[in-house]
């Protein structure tokens, strides 16, 4: 007769192999190992996290530090052209389509979801945004105070791009 600790063990060892057929079977691999993305599911989830990027750039840097950022360009003897307001939107939106590419292709590892959104967002912000922030700064190039708003804040932006684009990305079917 088994005891009542046995069987509990008994249903949690059923519940975890249940858990782990369900999960190889939501992760479908193709030949090769690789794991299949779904490239229209990418672009649509990363044109949106996209929006919400370039969104909290105008608002950030085009509207609340507007001033400021001009007289930055201004003691470079610069000033922002109209190219480069393209350029930066269009950065916005590879960005966004970046973050949910990145996004298919860990969600196998650590699972569908806001936690593994999260975690690419935060590892895309680190090497596309802190890292050239820090550079920035440490060459002196533009005042401290302005890259650290626009660092922190672009944290933020990035991780609601990417919970944005994961729940287009899982969401369209």
């Amino acid at each position: 007769m088994m005891s009542k600790l046995s069987i509990e063990a008994t249903k949690v060892d059923a519940r975890n192999t249940y858990a782990r057929r369900q999960t190889t079977q939501r992760f479908q691999r193709c030949d090769g190992g690789r794991v299949e993305i779904n490239w229209t599911r990418v672009l649509l989830g990363g044109l949106l996290a996209g929006v919400i990027i370039n969104a909290f750039e105008f608002v950030t840097n085009g509207v609340v530090l507007a001033s400021q950022w001009e007289a930055a360009m201004k003691a470079l003897g610069r000033s922002m052209s109209e190219s480069a307001l393209m350029a930066f939107t269009i950065l916005g939106f590879l960005t966004g389509i970046t973050a949910v590419l990145l996004y298919a292709r860990t969600r196998p590892s650590f699972g569908p979801g806001a936690k593994t959104a999260v975690l690419t967002a935060f590892v895309l912000w680190i090497i596309g945004y802190a890292l050239p922030s820090f550079s920035f700064s440490a060459m002196g190039l533009l005042p401290k105070r302005l890259l650290l708003i626009g660092t922190i804040v672009s944290l933020l932006e990035v991780i609601l791009a990417s919970i944005a684009g994961a729940w287009l990305y899982e969401g369209i079917d």
